[in-house]
């Protein structure tokens, strides 16, 4: 099991996970992510190299529109060749990570001593497991 984002101090980067993921596994990587983190893809620490070591697979929530994948690719003209990138039409959760993490950051003190999850798309596991550890806590 991968155990480097746990062990690695600081922040965790996508390209240093996957970097280290490739020296472990010889493997084609798909990195999947929603088409609302896509579209800050240009954001993030080495976009180019994520684009050029894994393939992306963009799924988007429920009556979203896909995002334009030319547009958003071409935001990288000095990058090598990118590996590729697709919009995956599927019934998607119309949960977002980023919405759970603004969500669970965002809870009052009372709210996070409650036994049962006040945050929807989590199990009540994840829940329990994110209280005991005082993940995602803006303190």
């Amino acid at each position: 099991m991968y155990g480097g984002e746990i062990q690695r101090p600081g922040p965790s980067y996508t390209i240093d996970t996957l970097l280290e993921l490739q020296t472990q596994h010889e493997a084609d990587f798909i990195f999947l992510m929603g088409s609302e983190v896509f579209r800050t893809l240009p954001l993030w620490k080495s976009p180019e190299q994520i684009l050029s070591r894994a393939r992306v697979a963009v799924v988007t929530r429920p009556g979203e529109k896909p995002p334009d994948l030319r547009a958003i690719l071409h935001a990288f003209p000095s990058s090598p060749a990118p590996l590729g990138a697709r919009v995956l039409e599927m019934d998607a959760l119309p949960y977002s990570a980023t919405a759970i993490r603004r969500n669970l950051a965002e809870l009052s003190d009372s709210a996070r001593t409650q036994e049962s999850c006040p945050v929807a798309g989590l199990q009540r596991g994840v829940w329990l497991y994110i209280k005991e550890n005082r993940l995602y806590t803006v303190r």
